[in-house]
């Protein structure tokens, strides 16, 4: 049988063992976590640089539109300027054929009024000279 100092050194052998392998495990276990934080580090500032390319690229197109948006407002802007001259000068050609027609009906009105006016005073006097004939 092994005597109690040997069993002893023994255990103080399988201590100091344990020891050096929890301090491995320990220190892989730091340098596994180290390399996790680089890694996503270095993910993030990759994904960091991919949105800002991505929002650059979308500000610069961004850019492109409102100039065209703006370019193609100026130009309906001139068609509608060029669409409110041409209803106005229509509008008013349609007011002086409204006057003109107006000023053709009433003279109208004022020949047939005469007319009337005129075949009343034959028919007076028709009867006038057919009383004057009896």
């Amino acid at each position: 049988t092994q005597s109690t100092g040997e069993l002893l050194r023994k255990a103080d052998e399988d201590r100091e063992q344990l020891e050096r392998e929890v301090a491995e495990v320990k220190q892989k276990s730091e340098d596994e976590r180290r390399l996790l934080e680089e890694e996503g580090r270095l993910a993030m500032e990759r994904r960091k640089e991919e949105s800002d390319k991505l929002i650059n690229s979308l500000r610069e197109e961004v850019g492109t539109l409102k100039t065209r948006l703006e370019y193609q407002d100026n130009e309906h802007s001139d068609t509608l300027a060029k669409m409110k001259q041409e209803f106005e000068e229509r509008y008013q050609r349609l007011q002086r054929s409204i006057s003109s027609n107006h000023n053709v009906d009433m003279y109208k009105r004022k020949l047939a009024a005469q007319k009337l006016e005129h075949t009343r005073e034959m028919e007076r006097l028709k009867q006038q000279m057919s009383r004057n004939m009896y």
